[in-house]
């Protein structure tokens, strides 16, 4: 399950945008924003198939929870 909402995500990616635009922020802050960003390239809202018992498994990418 996404903790993050796919709108909560841009603007977090977005604060890091802002942040680095002096390029005086450590490599760590661009890769946060780099992994940040793959997190909303990948994003799944996680439908559930609703196969078996108890099943929590997505329709769209497969990820079980």
């Amino acid at each position: 399950m996404n903790e993050f909402t796919l709108d909560e995500l841009k603007r977090i990616c977005q604060f890091f945008n802002i942040a680095i635009e002096d390029f005086n922020e450590p490599d760590s802050t661009y890769e946060l924003r780099d992994k940040i960003q793959l997190m909303i390239d990948n994003y799944c809202e996680h439908n559930n198939s609703g196969e078996g018992y108890n099943c929590t498994e997505c329709r769209d990418c497969g990820v079980r929870w």
